[in-house]
């Protein structure tokens, strides 16, 4: 298959992603209670204001512990990391549901009740949480970098800094995007599913850049006008930030819908 043909098989799936969706919208269900307990966790727990564009980003808590905190106080990693475990232990979770009922819906044609998803889904917990202590340490070692980076004067070490941590985390990512599939689809412990993930973004490195573009740009379309009137977005909080939320979780839903969609089809091939 021409690399062409590849890309546009990614673009497909990717659309397919908001067509499974579409039909079966309780699968937003799985993202969007973890999402929902980020939010209480910001609001309630460290009291801070948000605005609606600041959903689209995961790593808000972190940024605003440090700020409010300090980055060289001890209590203010400890909060980083009992934050991030907690929420990435749900978020975790979220993914293997939205995963196993993706796989049941997609590979087997098979309708199943969200009770029977996270009974299913709970058999991986030991895996979830495994990868979540893993998750954990690519973050916090960014941010105690970025925090030490912070008191260097030269702008171009410090820009030297930025650049490596933030390559190293890209390549992370890559690599294991697709850990959670082979943790939820082939029932692998956490090495073997990262050498999956790693075989299977070599053999679909194509299709999955495909998918993470048609992805990249309906979420950039998707978040445009919140960013244009961001100023009035506080005005108008009580409509724009359940927009923003719904947005933000079914963009999410897709990546993983598309990335198990692209998984079973690697499969298949």
């Amino acid at each position: 298959m021409s690399t062409y043909n590849k890309f546009k098989k990614g673009l497909l799936i990717a659309a397919s992603s908001f067509n499974l969706i579409w039909k079966n919208k309780k699968l937003l269900v799985y993202l969007g209670i973890p999402l929902i307990f980020y939010v209480v966790l910001e609001i309630l727990i460290f009291n801070i204001s948000s605005t609606s564009a600041c959903f689209f980003s995961q790593k808000n808590l972190i940024l605003k512990i440090f700020k409010i905190t300090g980055p060289h106080k001890l209590i203010s990693y400890v909060k980083v990391i009992i934050a991030t475990l907690i929420y990435l232990a749900t978020i975790n979770f979220g993914y293997i549901a939205l995963t196993y009922h993706t796989t049941m819906l997609a590979h087997q044609k098979k309708k199943i009740s969200i009770r029977e998803v996270i009974l299913a889904a709970l058999a991986h917990i030991k895996p979830a949480l495994i990868w979540t202590l893993l998750l954990i340490i690519p973050t916090v070692i960014f941010y105690v970098i970025n925090a030490y980076n912070q008191n260097i004067s030269s702008s171009f070490v410090q820009l030297i800094y930025i650049m490596f941590i933030l390559a190293l985390l890209a390549a992370w990512s890559l690599v294991t995007s697709f850990v959670i599939q082979a943790i939820t689809v082939d029932n692998l412990d956490i090495i073997a599913s990262i050498k999956k993930s790693i075989y299977v973004i070599k053999q679909s490195l194509v299709e999955f850049f495909g998918t993470v573009f048609w992805l990249g740009l309906i979420s950039t379309l998707s978040a445009t006008p919140f960013m244009l009137l961001e100023k009035y977005a506080n005005i108008f909080y009580i409509i724009t930030i359940p927009l923003v939320l719904l947005i933000y979780c079914t963009m999410t839903s897709a990546y993983t819908v598309a990335k198990t969609l692209l998984y079973l089809d690697f499969k298949k091939g």
